[in-house]
């Protein structure tokens, strides 16, 4: 067979004859949730630090083997605890035989976390290895178990300067235990399950919306499809066999030649990958002799050779093969939607950490503020808020599947240590200002008689009518003098819902997730204050026994309602928010970590539920005014042709439960939300044009909620020093360099490229590099007048700045001016 150079030296160094026709790359890990049934502390004690002594062993017997590890979080813990493992870890890792499947901290859910926090996990994974002398740099991002991907993953991975993704739980795909249905049932109509099986490969470049791409491997047989290779049973898990150990030519060749056929009939190019590693197992013993005697006895005969290597060999063996892959649009959602929605308040929580402390960051890189000793210790602080805030990217923290007793105990706990770090870094002096309230504006003119309130806007008048429910009834645009809507909306509805943490009640065979009421169809108290500028709506309604609170904020400057719901609802029951518009919409376009993308209404399951990280928009056929949700955390939002919006506000939905009594077994956590709670959002309708021409994304930044209950747009920073951003691009984040040369500037295009001038007011700068969000240096950037100037980009970059010295930037902190940018 013909290869490459670069094939042909990555073959011999794995040990592949040349005259192999097919390879089968198994791959050794062990999947580790920091805190999933138990906590950190109980796994490493249990399970981890087991696994680490059993795999640097099992390195060291077998010269060719490799073993990965997801993520540094549990590396990091073992590093600190068996200091005198930590040359073997040092050796072997920068050996390429203990390797590294991404630098993250976790390995997180992509759809729930902030961009920025997503960024922060991977590069303080990759400081802390940089700074053991690790130096291992992984071109891969291997995410086996979060509950479906952000459609612009690969703009995300683009911009870590990652290019390689291994995913597993993709929509439609089957799954052992997640349904009381037949594998036959698989893959779902309509889904990126079945459509990748159509295309007849697990090998595709994903393409996100904005045009970066990914060369990704789905593991389409579980990402632990190899672990019962030297075993007879169920399955291998948390260390035990369900079933028996067998390591007989027979069974052990047996396995493999099953796992070649069935990759296979998937495979486009010479390499299949097999993977091994279902949670907290142990190296499966002399795995590299098992693969010597199937080479042996079977493999040689047939021209298909087993080694033993890691993903990324795998991944760098299919693209420098030049085999031809096809480009997919990726949305591989909704896998589960419950967890969208499943513990609000920790979402919120993680949510309102990372821009508080993306804020902070901002403010202490303000020079001359504070005495070098004081700034020293704050950013210390500072540090040890980002170390908890990464930590909550885990896909079973942020997205709320960890049992009450996790939850509530060390997550909570992580949460209240990262806001005490927050804090004690803010500071006083640095506390977030509001913006001074507006005057009583004349513009705003209200009456309330009977339980009807009347609210006339310079952009609308609105009715809330007390007798159905104290909903929103009518909404007439003054500017179209069109009715924008066509039934009680602000509705508040009441669903049956026999899903769990992971899921909606509808997604599983023998569940339930059905509308049981309705707040239109009962009388509500309403009430209206005028206070500062501002006009606040109080209704209250009752059901089932339960007081859910609506407060609607109504501005005469802004064409918005702010909105909260707060209450609780009991087990076994969601709740959600309907909004009945007069539209007709095309489509959902909605933001996720990393873009912007459009979706349908209706995929596999219906209602189907989307994650929107701040924004949902729904463009409409005669490309008019189109409706506009807001929120400050992510939402689970869904859309129906006819114009009808809902988002899921409250959710108390302990376990999955099919036909009323039997235990969805791949969902074994639980957890009651029975204590009150909320969920805030502002909705709009923006005049002609898409998200971008409407500035979504700028105005979703802006909104703020500064306490529960109390949400607002934001106006400008008050401070004179702070950055002024240009129309199309959005400053995700400012901080010093962790190497301590230059600044980092972190950049968002709203959707179409720019070139822009960067800079400082008052502090010139000296040289600038274009870099990755891990801060490594990819060019120079020219500098004119003081000005950084960057070509065009889509999605996210990120820019170093060096300044000129003696331009303010004193020795102790010469990176931590602020000024302005420019646009070209």
């Amino acid at each position: 067979m013909g290869t490459s150079s670069s094939e042909a030296t990555l073959r011999a160094r794995l040990g592949i004859p040349v005259d192999a026709r097919r390879v089968l790359i198994v791959t050794e890990s062990s999947h580790w949730d920091p805190n999933w049934l138990w906590t950190s502390e109980e796994y490493f004690d249990r399970r981890v630090r087991h696994t680490l002594d059993a795999a640097l062993d099992a390195l060291d017997a077998e010269p060719r083997r490799v073993f990965s590890i997801e993520c540094v979080f549990f590396l990091r813990l073992y590093w600190e605890r068996r200091p005198e493992r930590r040359d073997a870890i040092r050796r072997l890792a920068n050996a390429g035989r203990l390797r590294l499947t991404g630098t993250g901290i976790t390995t997180p859910d992509t759809l729930l976390p902030s961009a920025e926090a997503l960024f922060r996990d991977y590069l303080a994974g990759r400081e802390w290895l940089r700074e053991q002398g690790i130096t291992a740099e992984p071109a891969l991002a291997y995410l086996p178990d979060s509950f479906g991907h952000s459609p612009a993953l690969p703009s995300l991975l683009a911009a870590l300067g990652l290019r390689y993704a291994a995913i597993s739980r993709i929509d439609g795909m089957h799954f052992p235990g997640d349904d009381w249905r037949l594998p036959g049932f698989y893959p779902r109509p309509g889904s990126s399950a079945e459509r990748l099986e159509r295309l007849g490969t697990l090998d595709f470049h994903w393409r996100a919306p904005d045009g970066h791409t990914a060369l990704t491997h789905w593991h389409a047989f579980t990402y632990f499809q190899g672990d019962m290779l030297a075993s007879r049973g169920i399955i291998r898990w948390m260390g035990r066999t369900f079933g028996w150990a067998d390591r007989s030519a027979h069974n052990v060749n047996g396995k493999l030649d099953g796992v070649i056929a069935r990759l296979a009939k998937m495979s486009r190019s010479p390499y299949l990958l097999c993977p091994i590693g279902c949670d907290f197992n142990d190296p499966i013993r002399d795995l590299v002799a098992l693969l010597d005697r199937y080479n042996r006895t079977r493999g040689l005969r047939s021209g298909v050779v087993a080694v033993n290597a890691a993903q990324e060999d795998y991944l760098t063996l299919v693209e420098a093969s030049g085999v031809t892959l096809p480009t997919v649009d990726l949305d591989p959602n909704p896998y589960w939607m419950g967890f969208y929605a499943s513990r609000p308040q920790l979402k919120q929580r993680c949510r309102r950490l990372a821009n508080d402390l993306g804020h902070v960051e901002r403010r202490l890189a303000r020079p001359g503020k504070l005495p070098p000793g004081v700034l020293a210790n704050r950013r210390r602080s500072l540090a040890c808020g980002w170390d908890r805030l990464v930590s909550t990217n885990h896909h079973d923290f942020i997205t709320g599947t960890a049992p009450t007793r996790v939850s509530e105990g060390e997550q909570r706990t992580w949460l209240e240590e990262g806001e005490r770090s927050m804090a004690d870094a803010s500071g006083p002096a640095l506390s977030l200002p509001l913006d001074p309230p507006p005057p009583r504006s004349a513009s705003l003119k209200w009456s309330l008689s009977d339980g009807v309130l009347d609210v006339i806007t310079p952009w609308a008048e609105l009715r809330f009518d007390g007798d159905q429910g104290g909903c929103l009834t009518s909404w007439l645009d003054r500017r179209t003098g069109r009715q924008m809507l066509e039934g009680p909306s602000l509705d508040l509805v009441l669903v049956r819902d026999t899903g769990g943490l992971w899921r909606l009640g509808h997604e599983f065979r023998g569940g339930t997730f059905r509308p049981v009421l309705r707040a239109s169809t009962l009388p509500a108290d309403v009430g209206a204050v005028e206070d500062a500028g501002a006009l606040r709506i109080d209704v209250v309604s009752h059901l089932e026994g339960r007081r859910i609170h609506r407060r609607v904020i109504v501005r005469a400057e802004q064409p918005w309602l702010a909105v909260s719901v707060e209450g609780s609802v009991a087990r076994r029951r969601s709740l959600t928010c309907r909004f009945e518009t007069a539209l007709r919409p095309l489509h959902l376009a909605m933001d996720v970590p990393g873009g912007v993308v459009t979706r349908p209404f209706v995929k596999i399951y219906d209602p189907t539920f989307w994650c929107a990280s701040h924004f949902t928009h729904l463009p409409t056929v005669d490309d008019g005014p189109a409706f506009a949700l807001i929120t400050g955390t992510p939402a689970a939002v869904s859309a129906t042709p006819g114009g009808a919006v809902e988002w899921i506000a409250l959710r108390n939905a302990p376990k999955e439960l099919a036909f009323g009594l039997l235990p969805v077994l791949a969902h074994p956590a639980a957890g009651p939300n029975d204590e009150p709670h909320g969920f805030e959002f502002a909705v709009g309708f923006t005049p002609e044009g898409d998200w971008g021409h409407n500035q979504l994304p700028r105005l979703a930044q802006r909104f703020t909620t500064v306490t529960p209950a109390c949400c607002t747009f934001a106006g400008s920073e008050p401070e004179p020093d702070l950055l002024q951003e240009p129309d199309d691009l959005i400053v995700a984040a400012i901080k010093p360099a962790e190497d301590g040369d230059g600044v980092i500037v972190r950049l968002q295009s709203q959707g179409s490229e720019r070139a822009t001038r960067l800079g400082y007011h008052d502090h010139p700068v000296e040289a600038a590099w274009e870099c990755d969000a891990l801060e490594r240096r990819l060019r120079p950037l020219p500098v004119d007048r003081g000005r950084a100037e960057l070509a065009a980009f889509a999605g996210t970059t990120t820019v170093r700045l060096r300044l000129q010295a003696g331009t303010g930037a004193g020795e102790e902190s010469p990176q931590i001016v602020y000024g302005e940018v420019t646009a070209s």
